[in-house]
């Protein structure tokens, strides 16, 4: 089975890699589109609802992208090259008044899309798969009674959540690429939940579970009990070294979140993550990346008040992008370390290629 959170993907788009290793610029592949900021559930760990916390500074959570705009969106990444989009929250993306309209367009215009979604407000499985190569439900907990605490929600969501894994396996697309996951970050409510989260996970009919850390401002000092911190990092190597099998992943991200979020600054200057994705959220803000949506610092603009749309504002951004220097400027935790640090691999051509 193909790794669905590779480090190395810009080596599938070689003519991409070759113009970066040519002229250092990239172009857009993907978009995250937060369509929709509000969210049925009040999760601890949420990063736009974390006090003190960057991704919080600039979150209007009453937003999302009217109808028309999103139209206007579409239309400009398409007409761009745009590969694919990632829609997610923010808010629950589900949640969207007009779903018809969000999926079948972005099926119509040839998008590869993704979802990831709490998966409680899920209606019509085949709409939102139609042209789906991968899809995430966030549930976070291995009992009811920490999913509800976890998630600030009733605890008939958590088997609603699960139910909605079940209903996207019924409907996944005919296509051997798709993937189907759950999500776990670890929060100060679920330390202890790791291994029977995964056991339902595999059982579930998902490919693969992603385990991370929550990313708070705050670091480390984020978690109150540091012993059970240290139980929990144990237990996703478990997992993943019990419970993977041939046909389910077992994603563990949690000692490289905890390192990233213990580390806020990066000691490299090209960061190519900015070159190929943007975040759209649903106050038609544009933001670098996920590590800055939220925040003033990662701010492009808003594409509802430029004169030329999205298109406008990404091109305008130009010269920004080309002089930009991670140094410098991200002095935070970045999500995106290890991507940066392995396409940075690829376009200066330092991987070692023989076998010796």
């Amino acid at each position: 089975m193909s790794s669905e959170y590779s480090s190395h993907k810009l080596a599938s788009h070689p003519l991409v890699l070759d113009q970066m290793r040519r002229t250092g610029e990239g172009r857009l592949l993907s978009v995250h589109l937060m369509p929709q900021n509000l969210c049925n559930h009040r999760c601890s760990f949420c990063s736009y609802r974390l006090p003190e916390n960057k991704n919080s500074e600039a979150f209007n959570e009453a937003a999302h992208i009217p109808i028309q705009w999103l139209n206007a969106l579409l239309d400009d990444l398409e007409s761009m090259g745009v590969l694919g989009i990632e829609v997610t929250g923010g808010g629950e993306p589900l949640a969207y008044p007009w779903q018809h309209e969000l999926w079948s367009g972005m099926a119509r215009r040839g998008f590869a899309t993704a979802l990831v979604t709490n998966g409680t407000l899920l209606k019509d499985a085949a709409l939102v798969t139609q042209s789906m190569k991968w899809a995430r439900v966030s549930i976070d907990a291995g009992t009811p009674a920490t999913y509800a605490e976890t998630r600030g929600c009733p605890e008939s969501h958590f088997e609603r959540a699960w139910g909605a894994v079940a209903a996207m396996r019924e409907a996944a697309p005919d296509d051997p690429d798709f993937r189907l996951g759950v999500g776990f970050v670890l929060s100060n409510e679920n330390l202890g939940e790791i291994l029977p989260f995964v056991r339902r996970a595999r059982d579930s009919g998902a490919d693969n579970v992603r385990l991370s850390s929550t990313f708070s401002d705050k670091h480390l000092d984020y978690y109150r009990d540091q012993g059970r911190l240290a139980a929990a990092v144990e237990d996703a190597r478990r997992a993943k070294a019990d419970l993977e099998t041939d046909d389910f992943r077992v994603h563990d991200f949690v000692s490289t979140r905890l390192w990233e979020t213990a580390h806020p600054e990066q000691d490299y200057k090209r960061c190519p993550t900015k070159d190929l994705l943007c975040v759209v959220e649903g106050e038609c803000r544009v933001y670098t990346c996920c590590t800055f949506t939220g925040s003033l610092s990662g701010l492009y603009g808003r594409f509802d008040e430029h004169p030329n749309g999205f298109r406008g504002l990404w091109e305008g951004a130009a010269q920004w992008r080309r002089d930009f220097d991670a140094s410098t400027y991200c002095k935070c935790s970045c999500l995106y370390r290890d991507k940066n640090m392995a396409m940075n691999e690829l376009i200066e051509g330092h991987l070692h290629r023989e076998f010796v």
